[in-house]
């Protein structure tokens, strides 16, 4: 789906209601509607053609990436374990420093705060960028008086919370419901919810409508039997073929990759690499991306003849 500015199709007024709210008020709202309906290429949309000073960030890298943003915790220098409410009235003493790249600076100006992939961002998190933006717009609004939009599908991933986690939340907000829109900060009655409801990722409306039995848990003996007919073996004969597999549980997909990649020939390889200023040796390549606080060390892990599976070096990540 390709928008250009202000070419949104006139017969799709959810999305222009959310266009309207967004360029002509500060009214906050929720954007949310199933895969497809072009929530992600909206927000592109919004950056492109409204005058406002925007924000966007997500709870994930690879959301944030996919949006143009960052993580909601590098943004505010979070730390990943459950931000209670004590540590929220303590975020005064976080000061700029604690804010992390421009972000101080980014905020003061700010007009709208976009969070995509909204669904995975627990109520603490939700809590401690209220406290944090109060603090650093002096105001005692919520979120400092920011607009905030946020989008996503509530039938999609849902907030991380641990064994160990979830005893804290249920005692700080008193109910087994961590989602976003259990936080103090917002009142979720009179949030104004948008729905969108036309899809642009499929064209085929008998699989639209597949999935949506599958997204809303309605799925009968017909629909699994559809799918299945669609699917082939777990292991291609021509180790050649590129295939992607689709996995609910981490472990599965972690058996899969090991199968896979044990059946490679030849021994794993490490990269050393060494950050010199701004620039990033591996293996006698130079690449301008380095440290820039000086010298550090790292290395990267390749399997065989499989792709680089990952880097260790805690201080930031190198690309291949």
């Amino acid at each position: 789906m390709a928008l250009k500015p202000y070419d949104i199709e006139p017969d799709n007024l959810p999305m222009r209601y959310a266009y309207e709210l967004i360029s002509k008020t500060r009214t906050s709202f929720f954007l949310t509607g199933k895969a497809g309906t072009g929530k992600t290429t909206f927000i592109s949309h919004v950056l492109r053609t409204v005058n406002k000073a925007f924000v966007v960030l997500a709870p994930t890298g690879v959301s944030a990436m996919n949006a143009g943003g960052r993580t909601i915790h590098s943004f505010f220098g979070l730390h990943p374990a459950v931000i209670g409410p004590r540590d929220i009235a303590h975020v005064p003493e976080y000061g700029r420093d604690r804010i992390l790249g421009n972000g101080w600076k980014r905020i003061r100006p700010a007009d709208t705060i976009i969070i995509d992939e909204v669904s995975m961002v627990r109520s603490d998190v939700l809590d401690a960028v209220d406290r944090a933006l109060r603090v650093m717009k002096h105001s005692a609004a919520p979120f400092g008086g920011l607009q905030m939009v946020f989008v996503g599908d509530l039938y999609q991933l849902e907030p991380v919370v641990t064994e160990f986690d979830r005893p804290i939340l249920e005692e700080n907000y008193g109910t087994g419901d961590y989602h976003f829109f259990s936080s103090w900060a917002l009142d979720s009655d009179t949030l104004p919810k948008i729905e969108l409801t036309k899809v642009y990722r499929q064209s085929d409306m008998g699989f639209v409508n597949l999935l949506d039995r599958i997204r809303t848990g309605r799925a009968d003996e017909f629909d699994i039997e559809t799918l299945n007919r669609t699917s082939g073996d777990l292991y291609c004969d021509d180790d050649t073929e590129l295939r992607m597999y689709l996995s609910a549980y981490r472990r599965d997909a972690d058996r899969i990759n090991e199968d896979m990649m044990s059946s490679l020939p030849g021994s794993p390889v490490t990269y050393d690499a060494i950050y010199i200023r701004r620039l990033l040796l591996i293996g006698g390549c130079h690449r301008a991306q380095g440290h820039p606080q000086g010298r550090r060390t790292g290395s990267i892990y390749q399997e065989r003849r499989g792709r680089a599976m990952g880097e260790r070096d805690p201080w930031r990540s190198v690309r291949s």
